[in-house]
């Protein structure tokens, strides 16, 4: 392993502190390059050369390369995930054709690494990875079954553990903390859904279950797990036991179950909420809310016809935020099967390179729709419509939601659009849309402090990259974002093919 620590800026990179931009040469291929945002601690820059090497940079938020280390990889592997825990970035390294992982845990205070070599199993499909210094967990399932790995520090001995549940089950979520690692599990057995919460130690030993079962009329459709010094939550959304007429369950709202309260469970329906239906006309928003009041008239619920996915959910001091969105299946005509039918019943989406499985709204994925297209019509698209934020207090109740609307966003695949970010005074939600990007802040009732439309011409960024000029956009701390691509070097002075830009983007008040 070699270091090199660099107090100034040297050669190889240069700062423009009128953009407040860096440029990296860099080894590899564009496909092998990632920055990873540590928010205050700065940044860390890979580059996996072709010989071998990982080239690791620590930058400082001034854009100042604190230090870089070289350390040998195999020619097969490749980036997979991070996590970073305050102190240790963990890489999670993907050894193709291979039943290996790799671990990287690099110190962010200076240039230590420590490679942890993990065996899995045959037909291991990956979901979930956390770490800490007491040890490290993944998640995901073997032939749909439930599946986890527990690495303890100090062991070279992976603990393989199945959730043994009867029905259909997936792992939802997993949060490690000082002492334990809690799980949580969605099942559905008998057209009953229940929410499963497993704590295991770090060597992987179950030390506690807890098990909710879903309200009679209700189902749930997602779950997570919060915990704050007070405070012990499951939460997710939820529908009606049975589906919609294109045989698709819709999210009717989110539940709340207090671990610390008999598990009481609370539900809150749409028609709770001020702003989820923000992308409806005023019109149209009358109409439904004249709809809804009708059906309570008749001593009924009013089925709403959208989905809700729930992305993360945020401590916010004794309060929590619910980052979650809006959107609609959307179908063409057409009298060939669509492409995207088939394949995993957990239908995977990618990330760096292995399939991941999506996590949320699985049950809802095209496998579990029963049928491969609607008469005439296959599925299109999933079309988001807005990002919302939903905060909580500390006995679970709504304090304030709010929204963001999107403009022409389409996935094939459920995955984040808008991102909530807590590295400032206030909540910050932004998302990216046809080489635009768009920021709200919100105060502490929920109004919207800030909105702002940015673009590469209002923020002079001087890059020239071929692909979306905010692809890689993150909020990193206070009112700054980072920005990074790669780009070809034009001048190629420095002897490399390549340079890595990173922005720093000042967000004006």
């Amino acid at each position: 392993m070699k270091i090199r620590i660099l107090l100034f800026l040297l050669f190889g990179f240069f700062v423009s502190s009128a953009q407040e931009m860096l440029q990296v040469g860099i080894s590899g291929s564009n496909n092998q390059i990632r920055v990873i945002n540590l928010h205050e601690d700065g940044m860390v820059v890979l580059d996996k050369a072709s010989n071998g090497l990982l080239k690791i940079k620590r930058i400082d938020k001034d854009l100042n390369i604190v230090w870089d280390v070289d350390s040998e990889l195999l020619s097969k592997e490749s980036f997979m995930e991070e996590y970073y825990d305050g102190r240790f970035l963990y890489l999670l390294l993907d050894q193709r054709n291979s039943e290996n992982f790799s671990v990287l845990k690099i110190s962010a205070s200076f240039a230590a690494i420590q490679k942890i070599n993990i065996k899995t199993v045959a037909n291991f499909e990956l979901a979930h990875f956390k770490a800490s210094e007491k040890g490290i967990v993944l998640g995901g399932s073997v032939k749909t079954e439930p599946f986890l790995i527990f690495m303890e520090e100090g062991s070279n001995i992976p603990k393989y553990v199945t959730a043994n549940l009867k029905g259909e089950a997936q792992i939802q979520s997993i949060d490690t903390f000082e002492d334990k690692i809690m799980v949580t599990f969605l099942n559905k057995n008998r057209k009953k859904s229940q929410a499963i919460i497993r704590e295991f130690n770090f060597s992987g030993k179950i030390t506690n279950t807890t098990v909710i079962p879903n309200t009679e009329k209700y189902e749930f459709l997602s779950v997570k797990y919060f915990q704050n010094s007070s405070q012990k939550l499951i939460l997710g959304n939820y529908g009606f036991g049975g589906t919609n007429l294109d045989g698709i369950k819709s999210s009717q709202g989110i539940y709340v179950a207090d671990l610390n309260n008999s598990n009481k469970i609370k539900y809150y329906s749409f028609e709770n909420f001020k702003n989820i239906f923000a992308f409806l006309s005023e019109k149209q928003q009358e109409r439904l809310k004249k709809q809804v009041e009708k059906k309570k008239d008749k001593g009924n619920e009013y089925i709403f016809n959208y989905r809700l996915q729930i992305n993360e959910v945020i401590p916010d001091g004794e309060n929590l935020l619910i980052s979650a969105e809006v959107y609609m299946p959307e179908f063409r005509n057409n009298s060939l099967s669509s492409p995207y039918y088939g394949g995993s019943t957990f239908y995977p989406s990618g990330l760096w390179g292995r399939q991941y499985l999506s996590n949320y709204y699985w049950m809802n994925s095209p496998a579990f729709w029963g049928y491969r297209n609607r008469s005439t019509q296959v599925f299109d698209g999933f079309k988001y419509l807005e990002g919302t934020v939903i905060s909580l207090n500390s006995d679970g109740k709504i304090n304030w939601d709010n929204s963001m609307l999107y403009k022409n966003v389409r996935y094939y695949q459920l995955k984040n659009h808008s991102k909530v970010s807590m590295a400032a005074v206030n909540p910050i939600v932004y998302y990216v849309s046809d080489d635009k990007f768009y920021v709200t802040e919100f105060d502490n009732t929920g109004s919207k402090s800030l909105f702002k439309e940015y673009d590469k011409t209002s923020l002079n960024l001087g890059t020239k990259s071929k692909k979306s000029e905010f692809e890689n956009l993150e909020h990193w701390y206070d009112n700054y974002f980072l920005n990074w691509g790669v780009q070809k070097d034009s001048d190629n002075k420095l002897g490399y093919k390549q340079m890595c830009f990173i922005q720093k983007i000042p967000i004006k008040k």
